[in-house]
C-alpha cells in the first residue's frame, strides 16, 4: 500500500482509499448526501421531523368495502346498500417522532334498498348521506313518496340504520389510527414497540368488520355480577400536576394559506368559522381580555391582544394541562406575495404535551382550515 503512495483504511470487509472514504458533501452543491429520502411508510430519519401523507384513495376504497357489509333486518324489513354514489374529501396521516395523528373529512352518498315481507318486486329505494369526520356522524336516510310501505321502510332505516353507520365510522377511525394502508412492519411505533392507535393488528386495512347489520332483537342482558361502569363525573388526576414550569417548552410554526390575512384571522377568532371546521362548539369573546372556549371546552383561555388581520395573543390551556397552568400563544399574520403567512409561537407548554399541542395546531386547526374552509390544499409528502 505504501509503495502505491496511497493511504488506505479498512472499512468492513474491504479496503477503501482514505481520501475517498472521507470526502464530504459540500453545502450548496446539491449533493445527494444532504437529502433525506422518502420512505414507503412516510417516515423520515428517526421520525424527528413532522411528515404528512395523503391516504384518501385508500380511505375511499375501504369505505366502499365497509358499506357493502351494511344491513338492516328489523320489523319485517330487510335493507342493504345498493350502490355507493359518491365519496369525496380527504384523509391524511401525520407523523412525528413515531407518533401518528389522523384527519379525515369525507362526504358519503349511497343508495339503500329495502324489502318488506319478502316482496322483492316492490322494493323501496332511498338515499343515505353523511359526513365522516368522527365516530358519530349525523346520518340522513330518505326516500321519495309517502305511501305506507315507503313510510315504514324510511322509519325502520332511521331507527335501526344509524347504529351500523356509526360502527363503520368507528372501525374506519381505528384503522386510520393504526396506519391505514401502511405496511404493518413499517408503521410508526410507540415507545413500547406497539403500533399507535387503539388497535394493534397485523393487517389493519383488512380488519374483519364487526357485525354491521342491525336487527330489532333486544340487546343481551348484563349480568348482575358485572362490574358497574365508572362514573363519568369522577375527577381525573393529572400525572403532570407536580411538574414545574421549568420543564416547559416552546413550539414555533410557520404556515401559509391561500386566503387574505383577515380571513385567516377570522378563522381563528370567529365563532361560526371555528365551529365550521372543528365541528365542535366554540364560544369566543373577540374583545381584549375576553375569554374563549373551543372544542366543547377542551381548549380555553383569554385574549391578551387582538389586532384584526395582524396579530393574536392568547393565554391558552387545554384539559390535559396540569391544574392552574397556562401557556401563551402569539400569532402574527401578514401578506406574503399573494399568500398569507402565519407565524405561531406557543410558549410554556409542558414538555410531555409538546407533541399533542403541535398536533392540535397542525392537524386540528391549520389543516382543517385548509381542507374545510378551502384556504389551501392539504399538504402531502
Amino acid at each position: 500500500d505504501e509503495r502505491r503512495g496511497e493511504r488506505l483504511r479498512v472499512c468492513g470487509a474491504g479496503r477503501v482509499p482514505l481520501r475517498r472514504a472521507c470526502s464530504m458533501a459540500k453545502v450548496g452543491e446539491g449533493d445527494a448526501r444532504w437529502i433525506v429520502e422518502e420512505r414507503e411508510d412516510g417516515r423520515n430519519v428517526n421520525n424527528w421531523h413532522w411528515s404528512e401523507r395523503d391516504v384518501s384513495k385508500w380511505a375511499k376504497k375501504r369505505l366502499q368495502a365497509m358499506l357493502k357489509e351494511f344491513g338492516v333486518d328489523a320489523e319485517g324489513v330487510v335493507a342493504t346498500i345498493q350502490t355507493v354514489e359518491k365519496i369525496e374529501g380527504d384523509a391524511m396521516l401525520y407523523n412525528r417522532k413515531g407518533k401518528l395523528k389522523t384527519l379525515h373529512d369525507l362526504k358519503i352518498e349511497a343508495k339503500w334498498r329495502a324489502v318488506e315481507g319478502g316482496d322483492d318486486k316492490n322494493a323501496v329505494v332511498g338515499d343515505l348521506k353523511f359526513e365522516l369526520f368522527d365516530e358519530t356522524p349525523q346520518v340522513v336516510f330518505s326516500c321519495e313518496g309517502s305511501d305506507a310501505k315507503r313510510n315504514k321502510c324510511r322509519q325502520v332505516m332511521r331507527q335501526y340504520g344509524i347504529a351500523p353507520v356509526h360502527r363503520i365510522a368507528k372501525m374506519f377511525a381505528l384503522e386510520m389510527a393504526s396506519g391505514a394502508d401502511m405496511d404493518p412492519q413499517k408503521r410508526p411505533r410507540e415507545a413500547d414497540g406497539r403500533s399507535p392507535g387503539v388497535v394493534d393488528q397485523d393487517e389493519p386495512s383488512m380488519t374483519p368488520l364487526p357485525s354491521l347489520k342491525a336487527s330489532s332483537a333486544p340487546p343481551p342482558s348484563v349480568s348482575s355480577g358485572s362490574a358497574a361502569p365508572k362514573s363519568a363525573s369522577a375527577p381525573k388526576k393529572s400525572p403532570l400536576a407536580a411538574k414545574s414550569r421549568a420543564s416547559a417548552g416552546t413550539l414555533s410554526l410557520d404556515e401559509f394559506f391561500r386566503a387574505s390575512p383577515m380571513d385567516v384571522y377570522l378563522a381563528l377568532v370567529d365563532e361560526k368559522r371555528v365551529m365550521g371546521y372543528t365541528m365542535q362548539k366554540a364560544v369566543i369573546d373577540t374583545s381584549v381580555g375576553g375569554s374563549f372556549s373551543l372544542k366543547n371546552g377542551f381548549i380555553t383561555g383569554t385574549h391578551l391582544d387582538l389586532i384584526p388581520g395582524q396579530r393574536i395573543v392568547q393565554q391558552w390551556r387545554c384539559e390535559k394541562f396540569p391544574a392552574g397552568l397556562h401557556s401563551v400563544v402569539t400569532i402574527d399574520i401578514k401578506d406574503n406575495e399573494g399568500k398569507t403567512e402565519l407565524r405561531l409561537v406557543h410558549s410554556d407548554i409542558p414538555r410531555e404535551l409538546m407533541h399533542d399541542v403541535e398536533a392540535e395546531w397542525r392537524v386540528n386547526t391549520f389543516e382543517r382550515m385548509r381542507i374545510v374552509l378551502g384556504y389551501g390544499n392539504a399538504r402531502v409528502f
